[in-house]
């Protein structure tokens, strides 16, 4: 349950991110028109405070989520100064998870934050279900 609290956190930290606020610009609804957004915007170093705790937590899903939780939280120039201290963890903990969702998200947020992020191995290939040839099913006599 605490993983996927997180996981909601990171859903709705990813909504008011720099990247979020770029395409709704584009698209004409800028966040800075949307109360539900600005209080996001408001609270993000509360909602960061209260995700770094987990961040050590012994329960390996919990600190993935929590650390995959920080990442767009970190969009906050009130926060930006806790980039450093998390690019290891994220580099370490997310970069080798099993999930590869967690590892692309460490992936792009080192790249866009200007880190190294050789060596870290994201999905392969995300279509290989759909590119797979799947045997017909022949119910024909």
């Amino acid at each position: 349950m605490r993983a996927e609290l997180l996981a909601w956190i990171a859903s709705v930290a990813n909504e008011v991110t720099d990247e979020a606020e770029k395409a709704s610009r584009r698209f004409g609804f800028p966040l800075d028109g949307y109360p539900p957004a600005l209080g996001i915007l408001e609270i993000r170093p509360l909602l960061f405070t209260a995700v770094l705790d987990a961040t050590d937590d012994a329960d390996l899903h919990v600190r993935e989520a929590a650390i995959a939780a920080c990442v767009p939280l970190l969009d906050d120039p009130r926060l930006l100064h806790h980039r450093q201290d998390l690019t290891p963890l994220i580099r370490e903990v997310l970069g080798t998870s099993e999930l590869w969702q967690h590892r692309e998200r460490a992936i792009d947020a080192l790249d866009a934050w200007g880190e190294d992020s050789s060596g870290l191995e994201g999905q392969r290939n995300p279509f290989a279900f759909c590119d797979t040839d799947l045997p017909l099913n022949d119910s024909s006599p």
